[in-house]
């Protein structure tokens, strides 16, 4: 093997690694997007009455939502205070 050889593989092996680079960080940014979009579509639809599915699985009626966090009405009428962050859904 010559130096022009080897020189040559490994041009070829770092613009194949660039190359792979670029196509995960598009595929990051897309799947990145698309998640900002449901929470926020989500966070939207967010009103008193609605009943949620947090992320931990708890099920509930909201009956308050604030800025940062909301309070959630459970079946046996405890109501628990959560972050807006932890509703995973809106239940339909």
């Amino acid at each position: 093997m010559d130096l022009a050889a080897v020189l040559s593989a490994c041009v070829a092996l770092l613009f194949l690694l660039a190359l792979m680079v670029c196509v995960g960080s598009i595929y990051m940014y897309i799947k990145t997007r698309k998640q900002r979009d449901h929470f926020a579509e989500i966070h939207a639809a967010l009103t008193v009455g609605k009943h949620v599915a947090l992320t931990g699985g708890l099920y509930g009626k909201l009956t308050r939502v604030g800025n940062e966090t909301c309070d959630i009405e459970t079946k046996s009428g405890a109501v628990i205070e959560v972050s807006r962050y932890a509703i995973a859904r809106v239940v339909e």
